[in-house]
């Protein structure tokens, strides 16, 4: 998947959702948002573009940008399976 978004020819923004880590089965979910991090945090920076993005400092998959008087923004709001209390809070 990460091939074919990359072929691209305008920018992509990804949000994480709560199915791509916390409802991995088992210990899985630590290891998913691994994967999902390694692979497709900060996405956009694969393209040379002019929008300029604000990144949260404590959670990055978190943006927001304002592009021709239109607010885009990606929230990760936690679902699923609560596997640390903490972070559920930070995200809701």
């Amino acid at each position: 998947i990460k091939d074919i978004l990359l072929s691209s020819n305008v920018p992509v923004f990804i949000v994480l959702g709560d199915n791509e880590a916390n409802d991995c089965p088992g210990d899985g979910h630590e290891t998913g948002l691994e994967l999902w991090k390694d692979r497709f945090l900060l996405f956009d920076k694969n393209w040379d573009h002019q929008f300029m993005v604000d990144y949260l400092q404590y959670s990055e998959e978190n943006y927001h940008f304002v592009h021709k008087g239109t607010l885009f923004f990606g929230l990760n709001i936690v679902g699923g399976t609560i596997w640390d209390e903490e972070d559920w809070e930070l995200h809701h």
